[in-house]
């Protein structure tokens, strides 16, 4: 798994929100498996489900669902290595990848770290625009101004049977 290619995916697919033949998942290795659109409100939300050896078992009509929702789609490990990331909008932009196995929420938080993190006063981490392969305080980083942090990362652990890191476009 190339986490610089998921990081472009992410940003590919938020700058405008359309991937309708899936391309811009095949260039990160991963079919796309569903999208919705819908409105709430004044608010556009907007999903684009992509993933790695799973299958979609459960799946509502073509409408927006967020994945803590009960009629979120399902998705089951369909082979090894098996992960599933959501590109979405609402009252927020980001992503969420979720992986089956253990070992491979491990090995993606550690590339991140070799590719380079930011961690705020508040421990928050940030990924930031282009590779540096280090780990900086926020605070005491000199290329802060000229490599800005381009999307939160939270590693949230296992919940609902999948590993789960959220990677937030908002910041």
């Amino acid at each position: 798994m190339d986490v610089e290619k998921i990081f472009t995916l992410i940003k590919e697919v938020a700058s405008d929100w359309k991937d309708e033949d899936g391309l811009k998942g095949q260039k990160a290795g991963l079919s796309l498996m569903k999208q919705t659109r819908g409105i709430d409100g004044e608010i556009e939300l907007i999903a684009f489900y992509y993933g790695h050896n799973v299958r979609l078992v459960a799946d509502t009509p073509n409408k927006f669902t967020s994945p803590n929702a009960m009629n979120a789609p399902v998705f089951t490990p369909a082979g090894g290595n098996a992960f599933y990331i959501l590109i979405g909008a609402d009252s927020t932009h980001g992503s969420i990848i979720f992986f089956n196995q253990k070992n491979d929420y491990d090995l993606f938080i550690s590339k991140v770290s070799e590719y380079g993190l930011y961690t705020n006063d508040y421990g928050y981490s940030f990924i930031p625009e282009t590779k540096t392969g280090k780990n900086e305080s926020m605070s005491q980083s000199s290329s802060l101004e000229k490599n800005p942090p381009m999307l939160s990362f939270e590693p949230m652990g296992l919940q609902n049977g999948w590993f789960k890191i959220i990677m937030g476009l908002d910041i």
